[in-house]
């Protein structure tokens, strides 16, 4: 319910310390000052401020605050596109960066250790499923043909990421290529 009678006008005011707006602002002291000498937070001859002209104050600069970083305003669009572009380009060369550092020789080295890491699980797990369903059931012919299946798959699976990286990183990716 509005009250028109009101005014802030006749609200008591109060002189107060730039210290004390500052605790108010939850900035510095010095922020303070800076907003009394460049965006015209009104301040007293003695160095003190109003405390309800300051308090309107920041509420109207919260305010254009706001309406700066609105995604409608064209420059923050422009600026959030610069910045999307510069962060594409950092990107991009810490990539090629990376590649330098990571030699295909040393790729390939890293992708026979990792399939001979996932031939040798996937083995010991072959063997003790063995063990558990014997050589001969019909249960143990499937999981072993399923076995076979994923281990192939996982195989094919390292290949293929590593070729990805190796060419997103402009490594080339033929170094796999038989």
């Amino acid at each position: 319910m509005k009250n028109d009678n009101f005014k802030l006008e006749d609200l008591p005011d109060q002189l107060v310390s730039a210290e004390f707006l500052a605790s108010c602002f939850e900035v510095s002291e010095r922020t303070v000052f800076r907003y009394a000498e460049s965006k015209d937070l009104p301040r007293t001859s003695e160095g003190k401020f109003s405390l309800m002209k300051s308090l309107l104050w920041y509420i109207s600069k919260l305010k254009n605050d706001i309406e700066e970083l609105s995604e409608d305003n064209p420059l923050v669009k422009a600026k959030l596109e610069t910045q999307n572009l510069i962060n594409r380009e950092r990107q991009i060369k810490i990539q090629k960066e990376v590649g330098k550092l990571v030699p295909s020789k040393l790729a390939e080295v890293y992708l026979g250790t990792l399939t001979n890491s996932v031939n040798s699980g996937i083995n010991n797990l072959e063997n003790d499923l063995k063990m558990i369903f014997g050589n001969d059931s019909q249960k143990w012919k499937r999981i072993h043909s399923e076995i076979i299946r994923s281990k192939q798959t996982i195989i094919q699976g390292l290949d293929v990421g590593l070729k990805k990286y190796l060419k997103d990183f402009d490594l080339g990716s033929d170094v796999f290529d038989s």
